[in-house]
């Protein structure tokens, strides 16, 4: 029994490495985010929002992070600096840890680099219309 429960488990494991990619190990410490135990991105960040920048110095992202609000839902917003794309999102939530996992995932974050041909796949990916409530109040 217990050889039929792991062999099931490494074919879990053997098809989510083969299906999804193999997941990279992240971690942040202090400013410096690691990328399977390599130092790859620096952070710069303060409450709601962050810069990401690579190993020269050069600002590769900047996120904000925005609270639910009685008009729109909480979202993020990314923004790629030197191609100027913007990808709003609210249903994905977007950590610093969960968003360099998925740059990573797509493709778009190459040994700590950014691949610009993946970033529009990207926008199309994840970006999304923040959808907006008004309300009105009519004093009789």
């Amino acid at each position: 029994m217990k050889k039929i429960v792991l062999f099931l488990l490494l074919a879990i494991s053997i098809n989510i490495e083969t299906s999804y990619g193999q997941i990279s190990k992240i971690k942040i410490k202090k400013d410096t985010a690691f990328v399977d135990g390599e130092e790859c991105l620096k952070i710069k960040s303060n409450y709601g929002n962050c810069t990401m920048n690579d190993l020269d110095g050069n600002d590769i992202l900047y996120c904000q992070w925005f609270l639910k609000t009685d008009t729109h839902p909480a979202y993020s917003k990314i923004i790629f600096l030197e191609e100027k794309i913007t990808v709003t999102n609210y249903s994905t939530p977007f950590s610093k840890k969960n968003l360099i996992q998925t740059l990573i995932s797509d493709k778009v974050l190459v040994e700590c680099k950014l691949n610009p041909e993946k970033i529009d796949l990207f926008f199309l990916k994840y970006n999304e219309v923040l959808p907006i409530t008004i309300n009105i109040n009519i004093n009789e």
